[in-house]
């Protein structure tokens, strides 16, 4: 009888052993989070040249903003950082893509809407950029991807939209990152050209770090 009831806990215990926790996986996003007040931190960081920032090393400066989203009556969201507060942009879900149809001018109390919306992010199956020019503004959003990132046990989707301009005087390269949980970062490089010697490129990265 003592050697089975030593046997029993001993099962008991490979028993749950062999349980493990299945690992979260978040797809694809269809549509950016606007369904409730969101509050997200995220932490910029400056770098001295693309390569650093490529593999985060000597940052120059790091500072937090904090991004608000606010639903209103209306068919759209408000959407603002907190360290440039005057203006407020007009977000919303137009089917498949994540638009800004205009922005309120807190300091000269106006309110402006665009001819043609912004396209911030499409969630489409099929990513056509002539079809998408037909009724947005496309800004650096020649490309999309997709990218698979795990964290501690968690495997993220995300949708990445990049582009690129140079007129032989100024070259911008932006890399945006957008998953399930909204506007996940993103990287900014502006290089000018020997003709503008007292202008300085602008290399930058913009990551969430929390929702608070």
């Amino acid at each position: 009888m003592k050697k089975i009831l030593l046997i029993l806990p001993l099962l008991f215990w490979l028993g749950c052993e062999e349980e493990e926790e299945a690992p979260i996986i978040y797809p694809l996003p269809t549509e950016f989070p606007l369904d409730k007040e969101y509050t997200w931190e995220y932490e910029r960081t400056y770098f001295n040249s693309a390569t650093e920032m490529l593999y985060g090393i000597n940052p120059d400066t790091s500072y937090l903003e904090t991004l608000y989203v606010k639903p209103t009556e209306n068919i759209y969201s408000y959407y603002w950082w907190a360290n440039y507060p005057s203006h407020k942009y007009m977000v919303l879900n137009d089917e498949d893509n994540f638009v800004e149809i205009g922005y309120v001018d807190l300091v000269n109390d106006t309110t402006v809407f665009r001819i043609k919306p912004n396209l911030w992010a499409s969630y489409s199956t099929i990513y056509d950029t002539d079809a998408l020019s037909n009724e947005y503004t496309i800004f650096y959003k020649e490309n999309r991807t997709t990218s698979i990132d795990t964290v501690d046990d968690a495997t993220y989707h995300s949708y990445i939209f990049s582009g690129e301009s140079a007129d032989g005087v100024v070259s911008v390269s932006v890399s945006e990152k957008y998953n399930l949980f909204g506007y996940e970062s993103v990287e900014v490089i502006v290089l000018f050209s020997d003709d503008l010697p007292d202008s300085e490129d602008i290399i930058y990265r913009i990551k969430k770090t929390r929702e608070l």
